[in-house]
């Protein structure tokens, strides 16, 4: 239900009974009026498979268990007001292929590990942050990456070549890759 004024996610995200596992695959809560630091109890949404939080007005830190989405596709946090790093946690959502944390107050070196174990990322967007330091040769791993946007941070030092390597960067499209999110 995007584009509400809906408030009290800490309630409906953890109940009485925190270890009972939600069925949700596909949770859509951006455009509202969410003033408030995300719960820290997403273990329970093993099924979600979309989540999308933009364009609200969470703050804090994007919580440790975040990496705990053992189907999550499609994870969008942008638009809000989050902070610090992001969670080393999130290395485990193999299965993540759109990610979206554009235009927080995130910051930190860009970690290592977003082009070490995500295999499926096909958008990464880290776009109007805090970020800093170099990119990653890691990165260069992301062989089905589409849309790879790291502006407006304060990142510095050279592109590394071999992000040349990825081809589908320079596509139009392809039709051999498709999105379903």
């Amino acid at each position: 239900s995007n584009n509400n004024k809906l408030s009290g996610l800490i309630s409906f995200m953890c109940p009485k009974t925190p270890n009972k596992v939600s069925h949700l695959s596909f949770l859509d809560l951006s455009s509202n009026n969410l003033q408030e630091q995300l719960p820290n109890c997403w273990t329970r949404f093993e099924n979600l498979v979309f989540l999308d939080l933009s364009d609200n007005a969470l703050f804090g830190k994007i919580p440790t268990t975040m990496g705990s989405l053992p189907s999550i596709q499609t994870l969008k946090l942008n638009k809000n007001g989050f902070v610090g790093e992001l969670p080393s946690s999130l290395k485990n959502l193999t299965t993540l292929s759109v990610f979206d944390v554009g235009e927080n107050n995130l910051s930190g070196l860009i970690p290592e590990w977003l082009g070490g174990g995500l295999p499926n990322f096909v958008i990464l967007i880290l776009r109007s942050n805090h970020f800093y330091g170099s990119i990653p040769l890691q990165l260069c791993n992301m062989r089905d990456i589409q849309i790879l946007d790291f502006s407006m941070n304060n990142i510095s030092g050279s592109i590394p070549k071999c992000l040349n390597n990825l081809t589908n960067l320079a596509q139009k499209g392809s039709s051999s890759l498709t999105l379903n999110h």
